[in-house]
């Protein structure tokens, strides 16, 4: 946390190779794409000053990761099927947060018309 950034690029080099590995032990795409999206979590918000350093303290995307593969490891079907669920509710929340812009831009650009007009 001395230098920013550089602490971040560690555990993510780290979290990569637990991805790697979880490849390695056969744990299915759905798996891996939740493993990765940890890391890029952990990752892009762990870089924030002082913010990053308090979630890395909670969030834990390795630790994630391991129990990801361990469950994986006992019962793969039920961590394929949480997956396939967690993978499907954070597309469905990138798709309303676009709405979500697209809907504050366009009633930001027609009050900007309704003041030039």
């Amino acid at each position: 946390g001395i230098v920013p950034g550089i602490g971040d690029l560690i555990g993510m080099l780290v979290s990569g190779y637990i991805v790697i590995e979880g490849v390695k032990l056969g744990a299915s795409r759905f798996v891996i794409i939740r493993m990765i999206l940890n890391m890029v979590v952990e990752g892009t918000i762990g870089a924030i000053p002082i913010i990053g350093d308090l979630f890395d303290m909670v969030f834990k995307a390795n630790n994630r990761n391991i129990e990801l593969l361990s469950n994986h490891h006992l019962d793969p079907a039920k961590v394929e099927q949480k997956s396939r669920i967690a993978l499907f509710g954070i597309a469905l929340a990138g798709v309303l947060f676009c709405v979500a812009l697209v809907w504050i831009a366009f009633t930001l650009a027609l009050k900007v018309l309704q003041f030039i007009f």
